[in-house]
C-alpha cells in the first residue's frame, strides 16, 4: 500500500506500507515513481529488521527510615538485571548535614588548622553483580555504605542499603548501564 502525504517544501513523501512474512530478517524496497511525462524516479532502500525495544529502566527508593544512634536503611526497588553483561553500576551519595565549607577565622599560616575538615558526603559504588544476595543490610563496618539485594516480583531486584549516619541531608542513589543510559532517585528527609 501506498500513501501520499502533503506536499512540503516541493517534495511529496510516500509511506510505503508492506507485510513480510519473518519480521527479523532486513527487507530490501525499490520504489519506482513514473510521471504523466514518461519521467521516472527510483530508490532503493534497504528497510531494517525488527528489534524489541530495550525496556526503560526503573529505579525508585521505596522507603528509607532512621534507626536512631546507627544510621539508616534505605530500600530500593529496579528494572535491572543483576546478570546482565555488561553489568549495571550501583552508585550512592549520602549527604551530611550543614553547611559547605568551614567558617573559621583567619589563621596565622605558621600554624595548622583546629580540626581537619570533615567529608560532606559518603558514597559507595558496586557492579549489580558484587553486591551480596542477602535481604537485611547488616553493616560489616561502622564506617562503609553497605548493599544487599534480592529478587522481586515483575523481574525486578530490591536493594537494601545500610548508611551508617547519625544524621543525613540527602541521599542520591544512580543506576547506570552502557546501552541503557542511566536513573537517578533522591530522597530528603521530611522537615
Amino acid at each position: 500500500m501506498v500513501q501520499r502525504l502533503a506536499r512540503v517544501a516541493g517534495r511529496t513523501p510516500l509511506l510505503v506500507w508492506g507485510h513480510r512474512n519473518d519480521p527479523a530478517t532486513a527487507v530490501k524496497v525499490t520504489v519506482r515513481v513514473v510521471d504523466p511525462l514518461a519521467r521516472q524516479a527510483e530508490e532503493t532502500v534497504l528497510v531494517p529488521a525488527w528489534v524489541e525495544p530495550v525496556p526503560a529502566l526503573h529505579l525508585e527508593i521505596v522507603d528509607v527510615f532512621r534507626n536512631v544512634g546507627r544510621g539508616y536503611v534505605a530500600n530500593l526497588v529496579t528494572s535491572a538485571d543483576p546478570g546482565k553483561v555488561p553489568p549495571y553500576v550501583l552508585s550512592v551519595v549520602a549527604t551530611l548535614p550543614g553547611r559547605v565549607g568551614p567558617i573559621l577565622p583567619p589563621i596565622r599560616p605558621d600554624r595548622p588548622l583546629p580540626r581537619p575538615p570533615r567529608p560532606l558526603a559518603r558514597r559507595a559504588q558496586w557492579n549489580l553483580p558484587n553486591i551480596p544476595a542477602r535481604r537485611s543490610p547488616v553493616p560489616p563496618r561502622a564506617g562503609d555504605i553497605s548493599a544487599e539485594r534480592s529478587s522481586a516480583p515483575e523481574a525486578r531486584t530490591e536493594i537494601g542499603l545500610w548508611v551508617p549516619l547519625t544524621s543525613m541531608a540527602g541521599l542520591t542513589v544512580t543506576i547506570a548501564h552502557p546501552s541503557q543510559g542511566e536513573v537517578q532517585q533522591s530522597w530528603r528527609p521530611p522537615r
